[in-house]
């Protein structure tokens, strides 16, 4: 067991065995309403495997499986919802976060995790608009990191670990969505071996 001086000394750096750090590996997808796909993987293409795949996009650098000599303990679960336009309704979001499941998968076994994206996003509501109505501005998003979920149990991907998040749309989404991403992250400790 470390005495004091050691234990004051050590930081991100352990040389002896592991680099420590607090870190996120995200993913993102891309709605496609215009041949809607029900159900989008991510985390199975790696950062630079696809021009699609750049850094503002994922930093997973294996596919579908963690990294050699890594460890990610994740406590929280991010979403972000990022629109491609401006929008006057937020009903048609509303709509796919309410009818969309987030599932986290380790390969060989049931979904760890499952939420709508609207429970995750914690504006689990349905709201109709009247018709015709002009501007109409919603702002659900109060906390300092919208969609985040605290785990009560924690996602442990080890070495060479595969797993992957699945979100499935339990209808087509609006064509006005086309093109909005979402981006999935897993935060916590991330242990790497030097």
């Amino acid at each position: 067991m470390p005495q004091g001086r050691e234990v004051v000394s050590s930081g991100t750096y352990d040389w002896a065995r592991a680099e420590k750090l607090e870190w996120s590996y995200y993913d993102s997808m891309v709605i496609d309403a215009t041949t809607p796909t029900l159900e989008y993987r991510l985390f199975q293409a790696a950062y630079g495997s696809t021009a699609a795949k750049t850094l503002a996009r994922t930093n997973m650098r294996t596919a579908g499986i963690m990294p050699q000599n890594q460890k990610l303990t994740a406590h929280v679960l991010k979403v972000a919802y990022i629109g491609s336009a401006v929008r006057t309704s937020f009903q048609k979001i509303l709509n796919l976060l309410n009818n969309s499941v987030l599932q986290v998968f380790i390969s060989g076994k049931d979904a760890i995790y499952e939420k709508t994206l609207s429970e995750v996003f914690g504006i689990a509501m349905n709201v109709t608009e009247e018709t015709g109505a002009a501007n109409i501005v919603t702002n659900p998003f109060v906390n300092k990191f919208p969609g985040l979920d605290r785990l009560n149990k924690q996602i442990v991907l080890a070495a060479n670990t595969p797993f992957e998040v699945k979100i499935t749309l339990t209808a087509a989404p609006d064509a006005s969505l086309n093109n909005d991403l979402i981006r999935v992250a897993l935060s916590g400790l991330l242990l790497r071996a030097n």
